[in-house]
């Protein structure tokens, strides 16, 4: 995904990201995530409060998608975590069922 030379980590997600790995895997001590945690807009007392995962993954993929909109990777994140589902009743004193699917 793209950045420029511009861009702060702390205001783009993508780019916290690869600053993170980079110094996870050169990094011979522990690693903030003060970078990340400040894209993601929270403030220092967020960084403390409990956040549901799903909140997160799906906060995560918007601020990417929106990132990636424009470039030669728009449409990435949708094609490798959409899923599809189905929803099943079948009646257990009445003859009949109902299949739904949905994305």
């Amino acid at each position: 995904m793209p950045t420029t030379e511009n861009d702060m980590p702390t205001g783009s997600i993508p780019l916290a990201l690869q600053s993170l790995f980079y110094k996870l895997q050169y990094s011979d001590t522990s690693v903030a995530t003060k970078e990340l945690t400040k894209s993601f807009g929270w403030d220092t007392y967020d960084s403390f409060m409990q956040h549901d995962v799903q909140e997160l993954n799906r906060v995560l993929c918007e601020k990417l998608e929106d990132k990636m909109k424009g470039t030669v990777v728009e449409g990435t994140i949708q094609q490798l975590f959409e899923g599809h589902h189905m929803n099943y009743i079948e009646c257990i004193n009445v003859e009949g069922s109902l299949r739904k699917a949905g994305r």
